[in-house]
């Protein structure tokens, strides 16, 4: 958690540099934003530290995010859908981000091997009102 506001400004450049408009550079610090904070949360044990590494790229007309780590092994494809009708009250808390996540992306892969969890993010730009 301590390295998101770098994360944030990494992702500034890169937006700057792939000629993002605002509202998709929005989206990436929102993806960058929820995976970040869950692996904080959830893929180490208290007071242990870890790392990601973040690979950001524009492949022709789609924006591609690439997300590793060393945490406890998380298949995001095996998480139950969350309750998204009802009060607060009503619904359990969390799988929002993950819902989030999946809502912005056109395609979304996750791979478990060697120990690391790997998540690939794309999002097509082309026919998208940018």
């Amino acid at each position: 958690m301590a390295e998101l506001a770098a994360v944030r400004a990494i992702v500034d450049e890169f937006a700057s540099a792939a000629q993002l408009p605002a509202d998709e550079r929005a989206r990436l610090h929102v993806v960058l934003d929820e995976l970040v904070t869950n692996l904080a949360k959830y893929g180490y044990p208290a007071g242990a530290t870890g790392f990601a590494e973040i690979e950001l790229s524009r492949e022709g007309d789609s924006l591609v995010l690439e997300f590793s780590d060393g945490g406890a092994p998380f298949d995001p494809f095996q998480a139950q859908p969350p309750l998204l009708e009802g009060g607060a009250g009503e619904r359990d808390v969390g799988g929002l981000g993950l819902h989030l996540i999946r809502s912005l992306a056109d395609s979304l892969s996750y791979d478990g091997s060697g120990g690391r969890n790997r998540l690939r993010f794309v999002r097509h730009l082309a026919g998208r009102r940018l």
